[in-house]
This record gives C-alpha cells, structure tokens and sequence, in this order.
C-alpha cells in the first residue's frame, strides 16, 4: 500500500481528538496496568533504554532513570504474568480484530516511517 492510499484512507477517519472515547487520570493509569500495556511499553520502549515506567501508589506514572546502570529487567515470574495480561487483553478486547482492521486500514501494525 503506498503513503498516498495511506493518507487517504486516514483522511476519511475522524480527526479531532474528542470524537474518540477517551481514558484520564486514575482510570488510564490503572487500565495500563490491568490490561499489561504498562508492562509492554516497559518491555519494547523503556527498558532498553535503561528507563522503567512505574505507578506511584499504582495512580501517579514516574520514571526511573537507570540509564547509568541500564539493568532494567523484568523476574520470571514479572515477565509471565506481564505477558499473560497483555494476551488476555488483547482476547478480551478484540485485540486482534483491532490489528487486522488497522492492517487493512494503513498497510502495516506499526509505524517505521514519518516520510510520505
């Protein structure tokens, strides 16, 4: 699929943010956690670059700063249970059809590009 399809696929889409339901505050925080987002962008994004995303009193988001001893792991027993929360979201959640329909809709799952 080319950008040009791309971009006018997204163009049909809507384009203001309220027009999407939308997740704040306590309530997005602790759907991160719950649904093992928190443990996937840890896992993909923040980890290997030596940061770890955390929730203070499992509300407030902090960042650890581990880039001087970039050691951020997860335990066995942290890791399974990250995975499984993310497995069971994405089965109670429509995960798939979700990806599928995003696939169709812009060629690819996840973004490698800006360019047009």
């Amino acid at each position: 699929m080319t950008q040009k399809t791309v971009r006018r696929k997204v163009a049909k889409l809507p384009r203001k943010q309220h027009e999407y339901p939308q997740i704040e505050g306590d309530e997005a925080a602790q759907f991160l956690h719950a649904s093992g987002m928190l443990f996937a962008i840890n896992k993909a994004v923040m980890h290997p670059v030596g940061l770890v995303l955390t929730l203070k009193d499992g509300l407030t988001p902090v960042i650890i700063d581990r880039r001087q001893n970039p050691t951020c792991r997860f335990t066995d027993r942290e890791f399974k249970a990250g995975m499984e929360k993310v497995k069971s979201f994405l089965e109670d959640q429509g995960g798939a059809d979700v990806q599928a329909r995003r696939k169709k809709l812009l060629g690819y799952l996840i973004q490698q590009s800006g360019d047009d």
